[in-house]
């Protein structure tokens, strides 16, 4: 069974973004989006990871899928976070190989891997989930009320990131 208590993976005493934030967790895209195409946003992508975001964004946008919510709970959308974490592992092979970033084109930074690891860990989760039939049960007709689903995930992304 899957338990929402276990899904406080890392504990950095962090001030968790709420979803409901228009600002992405990071870059220009990571994070919920505005739920606008990213094509009219006016905003470029900082690395390749944010590409990445900003085409799953799009994806998402497209199913209409939104936030968290629509991240934990449509299933139209498994595909897209498949091949985002299919990107970040990548990303990831990129960084370890001293490859570039097909967006900075330099070698891709410490940063950017951090980044693309907690987009893994994030999505890898989600997509097993997905995979499993193991979604964060309603409760009361809410859906993860406790936000414990949500500052799992704002954990994973703060702390890798902050740990570097």
């Amino acid at each position: 069974d899957v338990n929402l208590s276990n899904f406080h993976i890392l504990n950095f005493g962090k001030t968790f973004i709420p979803s409901t934030d228009p600002e992405p967790w990071y870059g220009s895209f990571v994070g919920p989006g505005p739920n606008i195409p990213t094509s009219e946003q006016g905003k470029r992508s900082v690395n390749e990871i944010d590409y990445a975001a900003s085409k799953h964004d799009d994806a998402y946008l497209s199913n209409n899928a939104t936030g968290v919510d629509g991240a934990l709970y449509n299933l139209q959308v498994l595909n897209a976070d498949i091949e985002l974490v299919n990107y970040a592992r990548r990303i990831i092979s990129k960084y370890v190989n001293r490859e570039t970033d097909i967006i900075t084109q330099e070698i891709v930074s410490y940063e950017t891997f951090l980044i693309a690891k907690s987009v893994e860990n994030v999505f890898s989760l989600i997509v097993a989930m997905k995979k499993e039939g193991k979604l964060p049960a309603y409760y009361n007709g809410m859906k993860d009320p406790d936000g414990m689903l949500r500052a799992s995930i704002m954990e994973i992304f703060n702390g890798l990131k902050d740990k570097g």
